[in-house]
């Protein structure tokens, strides 16, 4: 994830910060994404993400595919319908690498131990629950 679309090594840093930086206060402050992410489809897409995230264990690719699937069945949401909110929700950006790359290594690097000497990674479950909490103004 931190080599595909870099050329030099000072732009790594910023290809990780989705990993270290997360805020969806700050995401639904841009104003074309807080747009689209006040609209009900949206909405729904993340409630429904963050369900299926509080009772799934950590996401693997495999995981995170079996957890889009069934966000997908539960809310008739398709393609860019289901996938952008869901990227918006889990990495905090509108844009930004494949989600089967990203979403593996964030929960990856949630399980990290805290000596791990890298800065705490907030994980996905915790990301939706966060979203949602700041959807509904909270």
């Amino acid at each position: 994830m931190a080599t595909s679309s870099v050329d030099r090594l000072d732009q790594v840093p910023a290809r990780l910060a989705l990993l270290f930086e997360y805020s969806p206060e700050a995401t639904l402050s841009d104003a074309r994404v807080s747009e689209e992410m006040r609209t009900e489809p949206a909405q729904t897409v993340v409630r429904e993400l963050a369900q299926q995230l509080a009772r799934s264990p950590r996401l693997d690719r495999e995981r995170f595919r079996g957890a889009a699937n069934e966000v997908r069945a539960r809310t008739g949401q398709k393609g860019r319908a289901l996938f952008h909110p869901i990227r918006v929700a889990l990495t905090g950006r509108a844009e930004g690498p494949e989600l089967d790359l990203a979403i593996p290594a964030i929960d990856r690097g949630a399980e990290l131990p805290r000596d791990a000497g890298v800065p705490p990674i907030v994980g996905c479950r915790e990301r939706a629950e966060a979203f949602v909490r700041a959807l509904n103004g909270k």
